[in-house]
């Protein structure tokens, strides 16, 4: 996996330079492709290093049946930690405990700036086979710990490391999305104000009606 910090162009470049290889490599060779972002953003999309942004719905398109033949009726999954909007996610109870609060949270908005073999039969919609993991939800920032990192990357990860080889991709982000909707924490504003704040991931699937599996079951290395 790539770990990179870009101006939106670069980005633009990174993902036309993605798609040209795995094309050029042809079907054969991938079997779904999945793409990490990790950055500042908005509800429009991703910002790059110069505050520009990127939507998600270009970043989906450049994976399209069309753009992106080599994995036509083939899963494209995307995990996106990046804050929505500038809202904090409250308390459906409506307290701000002090109790409940894990201390030290910061939002990005604080901040400046595989499945069975696939059988295909007749036609294939071109934006279809598109799963999307949001760590928040539309509108809303989301959470990163100063010292742990985010809540929904720290929580992908360890149910990953835990799981992959066991269950399909929907039965993990069910674990992920109550881990991270069951976390409490605290931000911080400019004037030193300190409100309760939780967060609440979004999953959203595009024609993906089969279930996901990254590996074969085996056991896990003592």
């Amino acid at each position: 996996m790539s770990h990179h910090q870009f101006p939106v162009q670069e980005i633009r470049s990174f993902l036309d330079e993605s798609v040209s290889r795995i094309n050029l490599e042809g079907s054969t060779r991938h079997s779904s492709v999945i793409l990490v972002l990790m950055s500042h953003g908005n509800k429009h999309g991703i910002s790059g290093t110069d505050l520009d942004v990127v939507t998600i719905q270009e970043i989906k398109s450049k994976f399209s049946g069309r753009k992106c033949p080599a994995l036509l009726g083939k899963p494209k999954i995307f995990f996106i930690q990046a804050c929505r909007g500038n809202m904090p996610t409250k308390s459906a109870l409506g307290t701000d405990d002090p109790k409940r609060l894990m201390g030290d949270i910061d939002s990005c908005s604080s901040k400046r700036p595989t499945d069975d073999a696939l059988d295909i039969d007749g036609d294939v919609p071109d934006n279809a086979d598109i799963y999307v993991a949001y760590a928040t939800s539309e509108g809303y920032f989301s959470i990163r710990h100063d010292v742990d990192g985010s809540w929904f990357i720290q929580s992908l990860c360890e149910e990953l490391i835990a799981h992959v080889h066991i269950d399909d991709l929907d039965t993990m982000m069910n674990r992920v999305t109550r881990r991270v909707t069951g976390l409490t924490g605290s931000v911080t504003d400019d004037e030193g104000n300190e409100t309760m704040t939780l967060q609440t991931p979004d999953i959203s699937k595009q024609g993906i009606g089969k279930k996901i599996y990254f590996m074969l079951s085996y056991p896990p290395c003592s």
